[in-house]
């Protein structure tokens, strides 16, 4: 099959209100990428949750594309302290590439389950019987079980495609989607690209996300899961606001939600400040025990770094983050005052990354049933690596 990839385009606007931003994205689409593409995936802010009948329509009609998929999610360009908020709206729009959009009903703990979606897949792969292994993305609405038990069926059928999860849990923030013309609230969308090389995933490295290192690295000298009580024999917390304080970061405008933990992946490397590293979020700061909590686990021993989203550094993103999407993780916290903001840079945002907000980031490789759990990751549009 001849690889179109070329012909993927990613556009944001950040318009207040749902008709002038779907006339912006419509606007722009209409150029490199022309009229009728075969996938027309619509990121609303949550926002515009109550517009995205009226949305769907009228992309449908103006576009007529072959696949229409639109969902509310937070989007946002790029997230720097102190800035302000406002709605982003992102569509990436690929033409003449293969692609099929289903929807998947939630699971009914029945072993006809599984035979619905099989059947769903392999319907879906009979126009494209030379394509053996494509790539697929599953925009979730329902729980993790769910998402593993499909990755073992996707897997079944297509030993070495690549599937990116990613959650959109309802919580306190209304989620909606809407695929051939039908709104749905549970389940999960399906986007299946039928070419081996038009869609990649990647981890994305720390300055694409927008982070700096703050501070010198530490070790984990006493943990506990998720918990970690010192660093280098420090009380973990205290470590921290040092770190805070001895770097200047303005206490005014500093959340835990602007800080993050940078694990190196080669932590025996001579000079490991720069990378590359694992990025994990900051869930919470016990000051009962002066402890730091994440979302994920840490081993004595282990050496960390302190990273902060800098704007200096999304403003400008290399190209391969312009050429597709950046997924973010977000993450839950008991503290209100503490919670994640979908903030942006108030100047020249056009230029920062497109940035999605999922609850959750799975990526099962290659047809894999066992999965790695990200932070965040790239979605590169254009020849796979």
């Amino acid at each position: 099959m001849e690889d179109h990839a070329s012909h993927m385009a990613i556009f944001l606007s950040r318009a207040s209100n749902p008709a002038a931003a779907l006339g912006e994205l419509i606007g722009e689409t209409a150029g490199p990428i022309g009229s009728a593409p075969d996938l027309s995936l619509l990121i609303l802010p949550t926002a515009f949750a109550d517009s995205i009948d009226h949305c769907t329509k009228a992309a449908q009609v103006l576009l007529q594309p072959s696949n229409l998929v639109v969902m509310t999610a937070e989007t946002i360009p790029g997230i720097a302290v102190g800035g302000g908020s406002f709605p982003t709206s992102a569509m990436l729009c690929a033409a003449s590439t293969g692609v099929s959009s289903l929807w998947l009903p939630p699971p009914t703990n029945s072993p006809t389950d599984r035979q619905a979606w099989e059947k769903l897949l392999r319907e879906s792969g009979e126009n494209y019987p030379e394509v053996r292994n494509p790539t697929a993305i599953l925009l979730s609405l329902s729980n993790q079980v769910f998402e593993d038990e499909f990755a073992s069926v996707w897997g079944t059928i297509y030993s070495s495609g690549d599937l990116l999860s990613l959650s959109f849990e309802p919580g306190d923030r209304p989620r909606v989607a809407s695929v051939l013309g039908e709104t749905v609230r549970e389940g999960a969308i399906l986007i299946i690209f039928w070419s081996e090389k038009s869609i990649s995933f990647a981890t994305a490295t720390p300055a694409q996300q927008g982070l700096i290192p703050v501070g010198d690295p530490m070790t984990v000298t006493r943990a506990d899961g998720v918990s970690i009580f010192e660093l280098g024999g420090v009380p973990a917390a205290v470590a921290l606001m040092r770190t805070v304080i001895d770097n200047g970061i303005p206490d005014d405008a500093l959340e835990l939600s602007d800080l993050m933990i940078g694990v190196p992946t080669d932590p025996y490397s001579a000079d490991y400040r720069d990378g590359p590293f694992s990025i994990h979020p900051i869930t919470d700061l016990v000051i009962s025990d002066e402890s730091i909590c994440s979302a994920d686990s840490f081993d004595v021993g282990d050496v960390i770094q302190f990273m902060r989203y800098s704007p200096l550094s999304i403003l400008r993103p290399d190209s391969e983050v312009h050429d597709g999407l950046l997924v973010t993780r977000r993450w839950q916290r008991s503290d209100a005052r503490n919670a994640f903001e979908t903030r942006a840079t108030s100047s020249e945002a056009e230029t920062a990354a497109v940035r999605l907000v999922a609850d959750r980031i799975k990526h099962f490789p290659a047809g894999s049933s066992e999965s790695s759990s990200l932070t965040s990751a790239l979605i590169r549009m254009g020849s796979g690596s």
